[in-house]
């Protein structure tokens, strides 16, 4: 298992570590722990396991390690070569969730679970992402898309105009609602533009799209999706920002969605269509807004979290695929 990494997200791969490591059954397997720090210092970690979420790890026993490519392994500084059967990225973010840590293992022929390098760089880039979707039929919200090197601010503050306020601000490669602003008029938006370029250097402006926010958990094994699942969040802000998410207790997760079985149904269909031409495997999360069973699209997440209130995990032990047994068929 990876966790940690140099992304902004950092916080919540620990979570999911740490939920990983509680369910995963260590009759069955040999687990090494990798841990890369906010630098990028890759280390193999031998330490107590509950100073992992904490982020206390860096303090506990260590040894530095890499990936050797010719050798398709891992090599600690003490010369300990390590091969391993399959890797588990618990990396959301920049630098794992956006398949830049599947390219290196790729390159090592390293096997790991879940999307490959090119599904997962698609699926980071929201305009693309969307793109595909209007590709296959499925409906997503208006936007204007915005490069940080070719930026007319009048001309994009008269599009935005168009668009209609309040709109939705969002760096075009993220995840876990980070970078995400809901802008109420001309001044906020040259702030926000301004803000968040400093962080990617292409955005979305995005109609505001009104229905419940809808997540579909899909699982597929060999080809074929084998459990599907629907829940909806009912936030307690404004909108379903990192903030939200992550550090407010008052979200309510609903499970299954509260749907027509039409709808639900239908939803069920777009994802598993959405998960084929993106090129997915193994596991995503894809998600909608519903309202009045009008579907429309929003996002994909290759790499869905593990923590204790991640809806991915939630919706998949009601489909009858616990934490451990989810483990095991990802591995397996």
């Amino acid at each position: 298992m990876i966790f940690g990494g140099k992304s902004q997200e950092y916080e919540v791969s620990l979570r999911s570590a740490d939920t990983f490591l509680r369910y995963i059954d260590r009759e069955k397997y040999i687990l090494y722990k990798i841990g890369i720090t906010r630098q990028g210092k890759w280390y193999l970690y031998k330490g107590n396991e509950d100073m992992i979420i904490s982020d206390l790890w860096e303090r506990g026993e260590k040894s530095e390690i890499s990936i050797s490519i010719n050798e398709g392994c891992f090599i600690t500084e003490g010369g300990e070569k390590i091969k391993v059967d399959k890797v588990i990225l618990m990396m959301h973010g920049e630098y794992g969730e956006d398949g830049r840590i599947a390219s290196l293992l790729e390159l090592a022929e390293i096997s790991y679970i879940g999307c490959d390098f090119f599904s997962s760089a698609f699926c980071m880039d929201k305009q693309i992402t969307k793109e595909i979707a209007k590709s296959v039929g499925i409906r997503v919200a208006d936007d204007l898309v915005i490069n940080k090197n070719d930026l007319n601010l009048k001309s994009t503050l008269e599009k935005a105009e168009m668009l209609g306020y309040p709109l939705f601000l969002k760096v075009a490669r993220g995840g876990s609602s980070v970078g995400v602003l809901k802008i109420e008029n001309k001044k906020q938006l040259k702030k926000g533009i301004s803000t968040l370029f400093k962080s990617c250097p292409k955005l979305l402006i995005e109609k505001r799209v009104m229905g419940k926010e809808t997540e579909v958990a899909v699982l597929e094994k060999n080809g074929k999706i084998i459990a599907t699942g629907c829940g909806q969040i009912e936030y307690a802000s404004d909108y379903y920002d990192y903030e939200s998410k992550y550090k407010c207790d008052q979200n309510q997760y609903i499970i299954p969605a509260n749907l027509s079985k039409e709808t639900e149904s239908e939803l069920t269909e777009l994802s598993k269509k959405l998960f084929f031409a993106l090129g997915c495997r193994q596991i995503a999360r894809i998600d909608f807004f519903v309202s009045n069973n009008e579907i429309v699209f929003n996002e994909v997440n290759t790499l869905p979290g593990f923590t204790s209130i991640s809806m991915y995990p939630m919706i998949m032990e009601r489909q009858g695929y616990n934490v451990s047994r989810l483990i095991d068929t990802l591995i397996l």
